[in-house]
């Protein structure tokens, strides 16, 4: 710390304060000076990218749909408004429901932006696992739908007792199960979901009954057995024949 004595300590205290101003006007100043620079860079970098978007080289000339897991063509003519458009400027929103529209068994799993103007949708078709009391089918990706287009031989008939089903996880015991079902599709005919207990009809004529939450065995191993019934909510299972 310096200490001042005297009119010449404080001439030298003014002339070390005007000093120390001086030095953060310049501080300032720089700044200043810098950010106009990164503002011009900025406006510079902005046009000249804008200008390389907008580019005719970037206008959509095709759009190409891809089943992934069927061997079938579905018409890209419903994407031809597209065609023209700025590939940048694509919202994904509209071509999910120019699809749905159009094909609402598919369902988008991927758009790819193939520079500089191709776009290639990339779909599934939506298969269809569980029909809920008639009303309501439930796909394998476990999204559900309004029954109406889908043959009987498509899905596993379901009933339920509860009410206004708008997610698996609304069907007791079922969440815990779906990928079984999946997995035994071609072998169930038909499954109810009781207050306490799953009971699965297979196309064999044979029964199964679970206890909610547990998982469904393969349901090959019991078609040989001589028995009808499986109640299987018990340690070592009780076989009925009838």
């Amino acid at each position: 710390m310096k200490y001042y004595n005297g009119r010449y300590d404080l001439l030298l205290r003014e002339k070390e304060k005007k000093k120390g101003k001086k030095k953060v006007k310049q501080f300032v100043l720089k700044i200043f000076k810098l950010l106009i620079i990164l503002s011009i860079a900025g406006f510079i970098i902005f046009f000249i990218s804008n200008k390389l978007i907008n580019m005719k080289i970037f206008e959509i000339k095709n759009v190409e749909i891809k089943v992934l897991n069927e061997k079938i063509e579905l018409d890209n003519k419903i994407f031809k408004g597209f065609i023209g458009e700025n590939i940048f400027k694509v919202k994904t929103e509209r071509i999910r429901d120019l699809l749905e529209k159009n094909y609402d068994d598919f369902k988008i799993k991927d758009i790819k932006k193939s520079f500089p103007s191709k776009l290639e949708v990339m779909v599934y078709r939506k298969v269809p696992v569980l029909l809920i009391d008639d009303n309501l089918v439930i796909f394998q990706d476990m999204e559900i739908g309004r029954n109406g287009k889908y043959s009987p031989a498509n899905y596993v008939s379901c009933e339920t007792k509860t009410k206004n089903v708008k997610s698996i996880y609304d069907i007791s015991g079922l969440p815990t199960i779906f990928k079984d079902i999946v997995r035994e599709k071609e072998n169930i005919k038909k499954i109810f979901f009781d207050y306490d207990v799953i009971k699965i009809h297979t196309k064999k004529n044979k029964i199964v009954v679970l206890a909610k939450g547990e998982r469904i065995p393969k349901l090959d191993d019991f078609e040989e057995m001589d028995y009808r019934i499986f109640d299987l909510r018990f340690k070592n299972g009780i076989y009925v024949k009838k």
